[in-house]
């Protein structure tokens, strides 16, 4: 025993064989530096969890790695907190895990699943989950006089693809600051 805070995370992470490149024989206070060094200094130690993200929080559901990189880079630079997810399971599950901190849904029409709805199907999951959560619709596939329809179905606003950048922006802006009645 070294006295070292972090040594039971250490030996645990040693235990668990997920510290392969620790080298041995390695006394355990070099261990602990290598191990922090190897996660990088302040960046996911445990030790001083950081304080709560108060920043507005946007999920991102598109099937698509490439559009949620796209959607989430952007997001990101504008000091949004950003979650990402493949599909309408994995964003219901996201939405659950951080329940209260998600104030706006993006969500691609074309999403994989047994329903067969995608979008919709997603909407009324995460909606169920969280209601009163806005939801865009994000698609490539949505005609201009298609947007009422998805309006009426339960859709706060539709983004058409391609879109620029500054269109995302405003319109992420738009439904986290609605204006005052």
């Amino acid at each position: 025993m070294t006295g070292d805070p972090d040594e039971p995370a250490v030996n645990a992470m040693v235990r668990a064989g997920q510290a392969d490149a620790l080298a041995k024989p390695f006394p355990l206070a070099g261990a602990v530096a290598k191990v922090r060094n190897m996660l990088g200094a302040g960046r996911g130690w445990p030790r001083n969890p950081p304080a709560q993200d108060r920043r507005p929080c946007v999920l991102v559901v598109d099937d698509e790695p490439a559009v949620r990189a796209v959607l989430a880079r952007l997001l990101r630079a504008e000091g949004l907190r950003v979650l990402e997810a493949g599909g309408a399971a994995a964003g219901g599950e996201l939405l659950h895990r951080h329940r209260g901190a998600v104030r706006l849904a993006l969500v691609d029409l074309r999403l994989p699943g047994p329903d067969g709805l995608g979008g919709l199907g997603a909407l009324r999951s995460l909606r169920g989950a969280e209601p009163g959560l806005p939801c865009c619709l994000v698609s490539g596939l949505v005609l201009e006089g298609d947007e009422p329809a998805y309006l009426r179905a339960g859709f706060d606003a539709v983004l058409r693809k391609p879109f620029r950048p500054a269109d995302v922006v405003g319109l992420v802006r738009r439904l986290l600051d609605p204006p005052a009645a």
